[in-house]
């Protein structure tokens, strides 16, 4: 379809074996990669690796960035790699996919720390773990203090939004590894928040009464 149609960019929203099979493909059909975009799930070092230095120039964005530098890194070669209890490469310790392993894992802590903190207990339950999950505030403070600088951006969550919306950055490769190809980045989400709100108040209603 794409070589019949000729689009100027293509993006692909794909996740798993068909990023690296999309990806070979585009190479095969001499699609031009600066042209190509990922969303986040498609931005594994692993599926360009296939292709290598013919996958340079294609992008995906990306809220979490490998930082080798982290103190966390440092820490995890530490008390981890140099102790003989991981079973990942490193090379795989380098990608973006490994990474945002350890910011996800850091997010889910941070979860559990506040829930522990305004419950007053070590033992949570999960809708004291979810309340946590809601009143995450990662300042850049605060993920100084995880030794997360420079791999993912501030952001706050809330009941209302469970994301924070913090955006992140468009990532390239460049023939061997993603880098950074912009500033950071932030969805605009004056543009779309009435149609959210009204299509949410229109899903309530339709599928009244909710459990209490």
């Amino acid at each position: 379809q794409i070589r019949r149609e000729r689009p100027d960019y293509v993006i692909m929203w794909g996740w798993g074996a068909m990023n690296a099979g999309a990806i070979t493909e585009a190479v095969k059909t001499k699609f031009p990669m600066e042209n190509m975009l990922g969303v986040w799930w498609a931005g594994h070092d692993a599926d360009l690796k296939i292709v290598g230095e013919d996958g340079k120039g294609y992008k995906s964005i990306s809220w979490s960035f490998p930082n080798a530098d982290a103190p966390v890194i440092a820490d995890i070669k530490k008390h981890v790699v140099d102790a003989g209890l991981t079973k990942s490469n490193p090379e795989e310790m380098e990608g973006v996919f490994y990474n945002r392993g350890i910011i996800i894992s850091a997010i889910l802590a941070e979860g559990i720390r506040m829930a522990q903190e305004e419950y007053g207990t070590a033992e949570i339950d999960a809708a004291q773990l979810r309340w946590g999950l809601e009143n995450i505030d990662m300042t850049e403070a605060r993920i100084d203090e995880l030794g997360l600088t420079g791999m993912v951006p501030p952001f706050k969550t809330s009941c209302d939004d469970h994301t924070g919306k913090s955006g992140g950055w468009m990532l390239e490769w460049d023939g061997e590894k993603f880098v950074k190809a912009s500033d950071h980045l932030v969805p605009n989400t004056e543009g779309y928040a009435d149609l959210i709100a009204s299509s949410a108040a229109e899903y309530a209603e339709a599928n009244q009464p909710w459990p209490v």
